[in-house]
């Protein structure tokens, strides 16, 4: 079977300075029947502007690839890893237990560049993060590995069972793979025009979701070259849906418990003075605030230094503990209430949602 999804049709999102297509369900986009393909979660293609980017925010138990097309795109994340990546580059984070970074625009000029998430096949691994870089001149004519499972130079090691290929195609060349039974494929055209097996015409930024098709061919179709990235991926990946989000119900004179994870810490809460107590907790701050008699109309602005993006925990009185990662969307508080709740609720709020008791 040859799914094609043509770019046109993609969701598509315009913050200024960021423009992105989203090819899975991601952020306040939301698709109950796309959501994965394998251990494919998220390709996103996106535009930033210089000087610009996604500040310091959580992830956890998520395989993340990102791959430069254009500019330069700067790392840096809480396990002390910074890195900047140009054409050529692939980065590969494993949040595993969980790990804060963030992804810079370091320069005047916009950047291109592919976000690409899988499901690990192997939970609780430690956070790590590399850098591998390819020489695109070795993609010429021919599929070039560069994220694989298997250990090799110049390629980026993930922990799943997949391969990631780069091709540059002249005008006319082809090149062909094979598909192991029951295994998937994942094509996305950069730049270009691609013919897949003689029958299907893919232009640029188009996908292709390929399954119970064994031989493929990719031939260029333009007269200007075209490049593309195909990705061999296992059918299915072990994963745990999170229990349905249910925030508890507020009683009067209750407590809000706000854990923060980084950074330095003010809060204001809508324009009403509640006392709050501020004291160490691990690594963060344990926060303390009473007398929220509606926990869910609450208004925190939260600024953490320079930093948009942020994680707290919170509980009532003792009781049942939710985590969420929040973002404030470019304005210095944050508003929760239950009508906008996926809206406000993190980039990727499947992974990031546990339920334990305090």
């Amino acid at each position: 079977m040859i799914d094609i999804r043509r770019s046109d049709a993609k969701y598509k999102r315009d913050a200024g300075w960021l423009k992105s297509s989203a090819s899975f369900s991601f952020g306040e986009y939301y698709d109950q029947d796309n959501r994965f393909f394998g251990p494919l979660c998220v390709f996103n293609d996106d535009k930033v502007a210089g000087r610009h980017g996604f500040g310091a925010h959580p992830h956890r138990e998520m395989e993340i690839v990102t791959v430069v097309l254009k500019g330069q795109l700067k790392h840096a994340d809480s396990a002390g890893h910074t890195a900047v990546t140009a054409f050529g580059g692939v980065q590969r984070m494993s949040a595993g237990t969980g790990i804060i970074h963030s992804e810079v625009n370091p320069g005047d000029e916009e950047a291109e560049l592919l976000q690409i998430w899988f499901v690990p096949d192997t939970k609780r691994l430690s956070p790590s993060y590399e850098t591998a870089r390819f020489d695109p001149a070795a993609a010429h004519n021919r599929l070039l590995p560069i994220v694989s499972n298997r250990p090799a130079a110049n390629v980026a090691h993930i922990h799943q069972d997949l391969t990631m290929y780069y091709a540059d195609l002249d005008a006319g060349a082809a090149v062909s793979y094979t598909l192991a039974p029951g295994r998937l494929a994942f094509l996305f055209i950069i730049e270009g025009e691609v013919s897949l097996n003689g029958e299907h015409a893919l232009g640029r930024r188009d996908e292709a979701r390929i399954s119970d098709t064994a031989e493929l061919e990719l031939r260029c179709g333009g007269a200007g070259g075209a490049q593309l990235l195909l990705i061999d991926l296992p059918p299915s990946a072990n994963r745990e849906e999170p229990a349905a989000i249910s925030a508890p119900a507020a009683g009067p004179r209750s407590k809000l418990l706000v854990r923060l994870v980084t950074g330095q810490l003010l809060i204001d809460t809508d324009e009403r003075n509640y006392p709050f107590s501020v004291e160490p907790s691990g690594d963060g701050w344990l926060v303390t605030i009473e007398g929220i008699r509606d926990v869910d109309a609450a208004r925190l602005a939260i600024h953490l230094n320079e930093l948009n993006l942020f994680y707290f925990e919170y509980a009532q009185d003792g009781g049942s503990l939710q985590k969420y990662w929040l973002y404030d969307k470019d304005e210095p508080g944050f508003v929760y209430d239950r009508d906008n709740r996926r809206a406000s609720i993190t980039l990727d709020s499947r992974v990031a949602y546990s339920n334990d008791k305090v």
